[in-house]
């Protein structure tokens, strides 16, 4: 299954607060010292109910903003991602214990998408970095750069705190919040090129491409990526100037889905531009699942000689619009689709994601 994009997302990123506040939309237990969350340095953002019982009590909102982005306004944002260095930092550490709550984004201060608490507990005693989002998770909503660049852009958290021994009181800390945006400029041009793709063969997956008559280049490096971020050379094949097209097999691409383009170099030997972005699913023959017809219509179909549990139909921004649960794995199921209109698709299956086109 072949796809192509247009260009690649990049981090901004990762970036600290300047401004922490309590806001009391939730919970009953504030936060005090919101302020020393701009840096790991030890000095913690902490709430505790200074009467011990038995019981559990949720924390009010911990809002960090002002983190100073400046993502051009021509950009698409693709992800969000946020780290929390957090810990109960009681010293006693049988007896009681501290979760999540709700972790949400803030768009001019107001709290925004969904919530992404994972519920489990802090670790007793040392700060330790959890992972909220990612390069394409965009929190159930859309953001564009201005809601980025707001100084009220932000992350609010809410901690539940609970106790099980009469004399013992569970601290929520929380030492630094950082943030990383992930955004992708309107295009990326092929330069050097007129054409760039990618498709699954027997032997592997075979990058084709023809470079454009006239241009001076000295060589192609192949990059592959898992995320479509971060990248790896492949290898490197040297132009010739007698030779329009071009082809190389990545002949042990990783199970998932792969990311390809080509860093071009000038005739001294700099970077002279990156190709569009080539992505592809690869599978192994065991576990080959077919979505079709490609492009659909009226319904997707979904086929797969080994169970799933979990689809999820999101449009181009990402947002959901189905989400289905197989509590026992399906070999198979439909998608109605009639009422979409026209345009890219993303079909999540379990830890997969495929991309569709409708006519």
């Amino acid at each position: 299954m072949f796809t192509r994009a247009d260009a690649q997302c990049t981090g901004s990123g990762p970036l600290g607060s300047t401004t922490g506040a309590n806001k009391a939309t939730v919970g009953t237990l504030a936060w005090t010292g919101t302020g020393n969350t701009a840096t790991l340095n030890g000095a913690y953002a902490t709430a505790q109910n200074l009467v011990s019982f038995v019981g559990t009590v949720t924390t009010e909102y911990l809002v960090v903003s002002k983190f100073g982005f400046n993502i051009p306004a021509t950009n698409t944002i693709c992800g969000i991602s946020a780290t929390i260095y957090r810990a109960n930092t009681s010293l006693i550490s049988l007896g009681g214990s501290v979760s999540d709550n709700s972790v949400m984004l803030t768009t001019a201060g107001s709290l925004t998408g969904s919530d992404e608490a994972s519920g489990t507990n802090w670790p007793n005693q040392t700060i330790t970095a959890a992972n909220y989002g990612s390069a394409s998770d965009l929190w159930g909503t859309t953001f564009l750069p201005t809601d980025i660049n707001n100084t009220g852009f932000g992350i609010a958290v809410s901690a539940n705190i609970k106790t099980t021994s009469l004399g013992v009181i569970p601290i929520a800390a929380i030492d630094q919040i950082t943030l990383t945006v992930y955004s992708q400029p309107p295009t990326t041009l092929a330069i050097d090129l007129v054409s760039f793709t990618v498709e699954a063969s027997a032997g592997g997956n075979v990058l084709h491409w023809a470079a454009a008559a006239g241009e001076v280049t000295s060589s192609f490096v192949i990059q592959r990526s898992a995320d479509g971020v971060n990248w790896q050379d492949l290898t490197t094949i040297a132009a010739d100037a007698g030779q329009d097209s071009y082809a190389y097999a990545d002949a042990t691409p990783p199970t998932g889905q792969n990311f390809y383009r080509l860093k071009i170099l000038n005739a001294e030997g700099g970077t002279a531009g990156y190709s569009v972005v080539a992505t592809i699913v690869t599978q192994t023959l065991s576990t080959t699942r077919r979505l079709y017809p490609v492009p659909f219509i009226d319904m997707i179909n979904i086929s797969s000689p080994t169970p799933f549990s979990r689809i999820i139909l999101r449009d181009a921004v990402g947002r959901a619009l189905q989400v289905r649960e197989y509590g026992s794995g399906i070999n198979s199921a439909q998608i109605p689709a009639a009422s979409l209109p026209a345009g890219l698709y993303f079909v999540q299956v379990d830890a997969i994601t495929y991309k569709l086109i409708k006519n």
